[in-house]
């Protein structure tokens, strides 16, 4: 090895020794005393309760003041910044946005300094939040309470992995969810063009928008599928893809819609430019 190759290999080690130094410093019981408030937020925002979830943050503020200096590890301060976020947003929008920052920096803190107990914890991820960029959150339990929809699509997402405690089996699916969403949907079930009994059967209640692109359906245009016996209608063909990466929450949508406002197509709408929309 010559001695640029060593002096390149010496800066690589430095870096990532430096990356995680906080392992060192950082102790598993105080991440202990950091995910109970953050779970407490998770909770109470998967179920709606603004409240709850600043009283939460509150006490991940306390918990955050007791532990180690920020000085030189911009993780902690990362996680202050977030924490401060939540407690001081009037929007429950805003603090699932600042929700998912604190996420971010809790990961690695608990995948590399670890927890001191045998509770486990779960990596949890929907596609579908803050509009299809997604969002990754913690929870101690195996069933998706999701953080991001609340009661509107609380099972939305499925569990990635366990990251903490004592190793445990993963349910194979969450309300209808499977863990695995793509592989499992695409190799059990099929988007089959809807049979004129289900259109006949399904077509009058169903909402007047195309789940997957958020467009209006117009007479003409509509193109009209089946899967597990269920009605689906895209604006375009190209929306069928998107559809089979996570069918069962679009099927979840579409029912949603017709509970809140079953409205049969508009056939006085005129044609409209798919342009808009990428698939």
């Amino acid at each position: 090895m010559n001695v640029k190759s060593q002096i390149f290999f010496i800066a690589a080690l430095f870096a990532t020794v430096n990356a995680f130094a906080h392992s060192d410093a950082i102790k598993p019981e105080f991440v202990d005393t950091l995910v109970q408030p953050y779970l407490q937020i998770q909770q109470a925002l998967a179920e709606d309760d603004l409240e709850a979830s600043k009283q939460a943050a509150e006490n991940f503020m306390e918990a955050m003041a007791k532990g180690p200096s920020k000085e030189g590890k911009p993780s902690i301060a990362k996680l202050e910044i977030a924490g401060n976020e939540i407690v001081k947003s009037t929007d429950i929008g805003a603090v699932r946005g600042a929700f998912s920052s604190l996420s971010q920096q809790m990961k690695p803190l608990i995948e590399h300094v670890g927890t001191s107990g045998e509770s486990p914890l779960y990596l949890a991820h929907c596609p579908m939040a803050f509009d299809g960029e997604g969002g990754t959150w913690i929870q101690d339990s195996d069933q998706i309470a999701n953080p991001y929809y609340g009661s509107m699509m609380l099972r939305c997402g499925s569990v990635q992995k366990q990251i903490a405690g004592e190793s445990k089996k993963l349910k194979k699916s969450h309300e209808g969810h499977h863990s695995n969403h793509s592989s499992n949907y695409r190799t059990n079930e099929m988007l089959k063009p809807a049979s004129p009994e289900i259109i006949a059967q399904q077509a009058k209640d169903y909402p007047n928008v195309c789940v997957v692109s958020d467009e209006p359906l117009v007479e003409g245009e509509i193109e009209e599928y089946s899967y597990k016996g269920k009605l689906v209608r895209f604006c375009c063909k190209s929306c069928k893809k998107d559809f089979m990466k996570d069918p069962e929450t679009y099927l979840e949508m579409v029912e949603k819609l017709k509970s809140e406002s079953p409205v049969p197509s508009d056939e006085s709408h005129s044609g409209h430019d798919h342009a808009g929309h990428t698939h």
